[in-house]
């Protein structure tokens, strides 16, 4: 434990180290810290000083007898005291005074000291080009003295007793005249810092003589007039009506307002000072009276007179408030008429989408209104039958209404009701913001939970949004709407009609029980063509087709036969309890087609019963779950997967390497090659064995169609028993290929009979030694060839002499195959 000597000790030492630093602050003594950073500065006197401090600048023209006199009136508010009083340009000020608090003397120039008042001459100093003195309050902070120019661009400066040489670019506006410091802009707000704007503009049609426009940017006094706005920082148009503004129009209006000042080369847009009588400027009625409204301070207020007479789209101007007239270019806001609705906001909904928490739609064409509130689970039906919500529906009717424009505003129609019950209308409700509740100031008032109100009927509350659909132009595309108790009319596209219930069940979960495909073993489909059985074990690849004849199964027909019971959703829901009256008339009592599927597990038992098609289109088919009464549609391109082979495609499969001897039989000839011997390794180097190689047949392409048969596929298959028809060409084949491999496996044949009709490149194919059997549709360009090839109207009888002339395939090449040939005797 410390003595408390000891602490007496060391609180007598703070003290007396923070009273030394007390003196030496009160007494001007400066620290060596201090010292270093004032070396560096042509004016170290400002270097402790807080520039929003300095509330006065003087600038003395010892020459001309003059002296400006700026005087700071507020925050980046200044004015010109003397001459005359004027209104000063804050940037300009405030940008030489950070000029000189960070200028800094050009290196390498040294310093002078002052004390030989006859020198001053030889720096420009007697008498300076000015004198510049800086005060807060009654105190001058530094006193500055500006010498001549020892080189272009460099000049001497006089302060704490020292000269030095500067960059003259820093100090430039001191040499001005004195009108450089006059405000230019006849509105000194910050965009950003706009809240409020106002226009009013002459109207002789006026009952009033005026027009009026004002806007306010920030939360909606009343949500439900503007279209349930919940921004807190948005444009409302607030006079003559409430309703929200388009932020582009505000932006641009704001841009434009900023640009009206006096351009800085252009001395006579300050027109007349002091001025008592305005009329001579149209100022005494303005045309335009411009108003902003800022987040702090006082509203500043612009008015517009008439148009000077010899310069084009320039306007008279003033500040209401000051005698001062000025010429501008006010740009595009003199062409605007003041409409309202130019104004408005073309989005028409701003909805947070999360907080949606009840939703209706009146329905006149269906004769019922559906209502659905939000639970744990996600949106309810409550109306007009009771059922989960379709998340997707629902998701996409938000979306549109949140994405509506209009196409344009028309004044309020006097031929419609305000009252009319057989229009559509939507309304949306939605829960309080806890953000907001949280930051408010105000004890919390109670406020109707909308969800419970509308599980007792219609919520009481007014709705954050209510759209009401007045009427629909069908040849122009165009809906009519109205929104709240706004009797502007908006016309709107008609396509997000598309996203309103049209049928009874149209919000409805198109959801069924889920399948796990995982688990499957057997998936059986019947249809009028015969049934299908598919057995395997539950997520093994082994399947098999068992019926109608056992093989084995396609892979990718099984692929998308087990995506679509994955992903099996109803397209449309048609009836929710269908009684057999109903089953008949959609063609499911009995059905026309049936998918059944068992497994492990209940989600791995199953049926799918397919009836008639929903119309002559046949664009989409009725269906229903086995065993449950529900009939929905499904598209019958999503059906697609049923109707596959399933049968697998695959014809031969061999390692191109293992092929020992290819033989092309024609109907009027035989072609035999065998592999080189010598060469296992390669799937080139043949020799021709029996035979004379078809005339204007590239011998590469044998390689490339060995490649070719060693996965050859089938299209599809034809028939799977039975005689083969005559019209196959395979009783005769217009070409028969034996294939034979070495290490005694076994060899394969394959036939090729007539084209397939419709089918380019496609030849009728078995696998088959007999003449019945399985038959396949395979094409190949490159089999078409050799077909053609060796065809009896391209082939001719050739002798043996021939045959080895023509042969491509030698039977061994030289042993140097660069020696020249001997020389011809």
């Amino acid at each position: 434990m410390t003595s408390r000597p000891a602490t007496l000790l060391l609180f007598v030492l703070f003290a007396a180290g923070l009273a030394a630093t007390w003196y030496l602050e009160w007494s001007g003594t400066l620290t060596e810290r201090q010292r270093r950073i004032r070396r560096d500065l042509a004016v170290p006197s400002l270097a402790e000083v807080a520039l929003s401090e300095i509330d006065q600048v003087e600038i003395e023209d010892p020459v001309a007898s003059q002296t400006l006199v700026l005087k700071r009136e507020g925050d980046r508010v200044w004015v010109m005291d003397q001459p005359k009083r004027l209104l000063a340009s804050a940037a300009a000020i405030e940008g030489l005074l950070l000029n000189l608090k960070r200028l800094r003397p050009l290196p390498g120039s040294g310093a002078i000291i002052l004390g030989d008042s006859s020198r001053d001459a030889e720096f420009g100093l007697a008498p300076p080009a000015r004198r510049v003195t800086l005060r807060i309050g009654r105190k001058v902070v530094t006193k500055l003295e500006l010498g001549t120019e020892p080189t272009e661009g460099q000049l001497y400066l006089a302060t704490d007793g020292v000269i030095r040489v500067v960059d003259s670019r820093f100090l430039a506006i001191l040499l001005d005249p004195p009108s450089v410091w006059r405000e230019r802009s006849l509105f000194q707000i910050a965009t950003l810092d706009v809240i409020g704007v106002e226009l009013n503009r002459a109207d002789p049609d006026s009952a009033t003589g005026r027009r009026r426009l004002a806007l306010r940017r920030g939360p909606a006094s009343n949500p439900t007039a503007v279209g349930g706005r919940l921004e807190s920082n948005a444009w409302q148009v607030i006079e003559p009506r409430t309703f929200p503004a388009d932020p582009r129009m505000v932006e641009s209006l704001l841009a434009d307002l900023a640009s009206w000042t006096v351009p800085s080369n252009d001395e006579t847009g300050f027109v007349a000072d002091d001025v008592s009588d305005f009329a001579p400027y149209g100022l005494d009625d303005p045309e335009w009276i411009v108003t902003l409204v800022p987040q702090t301070g006082d509203p500043q207020t612009v008015a517009l007179g008439s148009p000077v007479a010899d310069a084009r789209d320039t306007w008279f101007a003033r500040r209401l408030g000051h005698d001062e007239v000025y010429r501008i270019r006010p740009g595009r806001l003199v062409e605007t008429p003041l409409n309202p609705l130019d104004f408005r906001d073309r989005r028409l909904v701003r909805l947070d989408l999360r907080r949606v928490a009840v939703l209706e739609v009146d329905q006149p064409s269906l004769n019922r209104t559906f209502r659905l509130v939000r639970d744990a689970q996600g949106m309810r039906v409550l109306e007009p039958q009771p059922g989960r919500a379709d998340a997707d529906t629902v998701a996409k009717l938000l979306t549109t209404l949140q994405g509506l424009e209009a196409i344009r505003f028309n004044p309020p129609a006097t031929n419609l009701d305000p009252h009319a019950t057989a229009a559509i209308s939507v309304r949306v409700w939605t829960l309080p913001d806890p953000a907001e509740s949280s930051v408010s100031s105000s004890p919390p008032t109670p406020t109707p939970d909308p969800i419970a109100e509308a599980k007792l009927g219609r919520p009481t509350s007014p709705p954050a949004l209510h759209l009401q659909v007045l009427g629909v132009d069908s040849l122009a595309k165009v809906s009519l709407v109205r929104l709240d108790d706004d009797p502007t009319t908006i016309a709107l596209n008609d396509s997000w009609l598309n996203t309103l219930p049209n049928h009874l069940l149209f919000f409805h979960s198109r959801d069924l029980e889920p399948i796990d495909v995982t688990r499957l073993e057997m998936v059986e489909i019947e249809s009028a063509s015969g049934t299908i059985t598919l057995k395997g074990e539950a997520g093994a690849i082994g399947w098999r087709r068992t019926r109608p004849l056992d093989a084995l199964a396609d892979l990718d027909a099984l692929d998308g036969l087990f995506r679509f019971l994955n992903d099996l959703k109803a397209d449309t829901l048609v009836s929710l309890e269908a009684d057999e009256a109903e089953l008949a008339r959609y063609g499911l009592a009995p059905p026309q087609a049936r998918v059944r599927w068992r497994g492990r597990g209940p989600l791995a038992n199953g049926g799918l019963e397919l009836g008639s098609p929903t119309g002559p289109d046949g664009v989409s088919r009725f269906a229903r779950r086995e065993g449950e009464q529900m009939v929905f549609t499904l598209k019958e391109a999503s059906l697609a997967p049923l109707r596959a082979e399933f049968r697998d495609r695959d014809i031969l499969s061999f390692d191109p390497v293992s092929l020992e001897r290819i033989s092309f039989q024609w109907t009027n000839r035989v072609w035999t090659l065998k592999r080189v011997p010598g060469n296992p390794a390669a799937e080139s180097g043949w020799s021709l064995e029996e035979g004379d190689w078809p005339e204007g047949l590239n011998p590469v392409k044998l390689d490339d169609l060995v490649r070719q048969l060693s996965v050859l596929r089938a299209y599809r298959f034809a028939r799977e028993t039975g005689p083969f028809p005559d019209d196959f060409g395979l009783r005769q084949p217009a070409l028969t290929i034996r294939l034979e491999f070495r290490r005694g496996a076994a060899a394969r044949i394959l036939k090729l009979g007539h084209s397939v009709e419709g089918l380019p490149n496609g030849r009728f194919g078995t696998t088959e030694l007999g003449v019945s059997g399985v038959v396949f549709e395979v094409v190949s360009p490159l089999l078409n060839e050799f077909i053609v090839a060796g065809a009896p109207s391209q082939a001719a009888s050739a002798s043996s002499s021939r045959q080895t002339s023509n042969n491509p395939f030698p039977e061994r090449l030289p042993d140097n195959v660069f020696q020249e040939p001997p020389p011809s005797r």
